[in-house]
């Protein structure tokens, strides 16, 4: 199994992703792999440029990869083709078309595409009138705001849906919270960086100016909160998965005593509960159909046509049931909470459903 992470970048970097592939990893092999097969995790650190995507795409495919997870903002551009072209089973998180689209895209997580659906839903049911996306000017996080989030938003009937770019290296984004402010907005969604969120609520906080914040679950680390204060509290972040917080959830339970066996320290967050996830639900899938089903030439007919699975710490999957024009996209939906000033508690629903097609 591949996993995709990156370091060495001064945008992003989220060696996380690769701590919890080889805790995840560590932990199937201790309890009899998948379906029998041990598993090897391979990282890859693909540093959110193009190059070096090709080269880990390169390398999965030279060291027998089956599937590869994890994230990286090149990678749908640069790796999803050598992957299809190779048969290996794409399931990183999915930031572009390719990864949604592609032969070989099988994602177990819905990302902007369903997050921005479950914002819009949120906003709608508390009646927001006027709402503000703010998104860095990259085609990925552009697609977010314009694609994902701003149709729905308009077709659940908010009236003032207002898009703002932001250039991905500004450090002041006071001028842009500033044309949010004056449209009034009652919500803000913005699928930014933690260090952009941050400066957000900030520069809000110096202008008066008290939105309801939206952000993606990646952003939800203790230094967010510990940098905000009291101004983190009631901001909404949207997950894939289930917090790992929640109690009395035995999914949760492992994830957070492995982790905490294997990778004690290493940060938390949605992208790395999506990889442990989909690790643990490929898993709960050789196991039912057994190991010789995971091979290249083997997987992409199990993830086409397995029915139903609990999807570990997630919902439901049903291969039925899919995001509509992605048919092999079977997580349709987002969790929601809320940072109440001490602790995460459901936001709204909870989980939002994306309309769906079969």
């Amino acid at each position: 199994m591949g996993v995709l992470y990156t370091d060495d970048n001064p945008l992003a970097v989220s060696p996380e992703l690769r701590d919890a592939a080889l805790a995840a990893g560590q932990h199937i092999n201790a309890n009899g792999g998948i379906g029998g097969r041990q598993v090897e995790i391979v990282p890859c650190n693909g540093k959110n440029n193009p190059e070096s995507n090709v080269k880990c795409a390169t390398q999965f495919v030279n060291d027998g990869v089956v599937s590869v997870v994890g994230l990286d903002t090149q990678w749908g551009d640069n790796g999803v083709s050598i992957m299809e072209r190779a048969g290996v089973v794409n399931q990183t998180v999915p930031l572009s078309h390719a990864e949604f689209a592609s032969a070989v895209s099988f994602p177990l997580a819905g990302s902007t595409l369903t997050g921005g659906n479950a914002v819009a839903e949120y906003a709608a049911r508390k009646s927001v009138k006027r709402a503000s996306c703010i998104y860095p000017d990259t085609a990925v996080l552009k697609a977010a705001c314009v694609d994902n989030f701003a149709p729905k938003a308009k077709e659940l009937g908010i009236e003032d849906v207002q898009l703002i770019a932001l250039p991905p290296t500004v450090t002041d984004v006071s001028q842009y919270v500033a044309k949010a402010a004056q449209s009034k907005a009652e919500l803000v969604y913005s699928p930014a960086s933690k260090q952009a969120d941050v400066r957000m609520i900030q520069a809000a906080g110096q202008v008066g100016f008290s939105p309801e914040w939206v952000f993606s679950g990646s952003v939800a680390q203790p230094d967010f909160f510990s940098t905000l204060g009291d101004d983190a509290k009631n901001v909404v972040f949207w997950f894939d998965n289930k917090m790992w917080t929640v109690t009395g959830e035995p999914d949760v339970d492992v994830f957070n005593s492995v982790l905490e066996q294997h990778a004690p320290g290493s940060p938390i967050n949605n992208n790395v509960v999506t990889v442990f996830s989909t690790l643990m639900t490929l898993k709960e899938l050789g196991d039912t159909a057994g190991g010789d089903k995971m091979t290249r030439a083997e997987l992409p007919d199990l993830l086409r046509g397995f029915g139903q699975v609990h999807q570990f710490m997630g919902p439901e999957l049903d291969t039925s049931r899919h995001l509509p024009d992605f048919p092999t996209a079977y997580h349709t939906g987002s969790y929601l909470y809320k940072w109440d000033g001490g602790a995460f508690v459901p936001a709204g629903d909870g989980f939002f459903q994306f309309d769906t097609a079969s």
